[in-house]
């Protein structure tokens, strides 16, 4: 029988990356904001909110990122021997 689990963050998958690295940055942003204000709460709340658009700006960093090394890689690839 095949595995068919999928590991829980696959670092190849461009929406993945895009993801954890826009909340990460959004929420240690949003903790630091909270500390200045006093209010750590609202300040994770802010930086979530931050975080989402940093995550969807990354994911499509990403996915054009790839897209370009793929293109990249079958420029230069030998030809194909007879």
């Amino acid at each position: 029988m095949a595995d068919t689990k999928k590991a829980a963050f696959d670092p190849k998958d461009p929406t993945a990356r895009g993801w954890a690295l826009g909340l990460a940055i959004g929420i240690a942003l949003g903790a630091g904001l909270g500390v200045a204000m006093g209010n750590v709460g609202i300040g994770i709340a802010i930086g979530v909110a931050i975080g989402t658009a940093l995550a969807v700006s990354f994911t499509e960093m990403y996915k054009k990122e790839d897209a370009s090394r793929a293109e990249t890689d079958d420029d230069e690839a030998p030809p194909p021997t007879t």
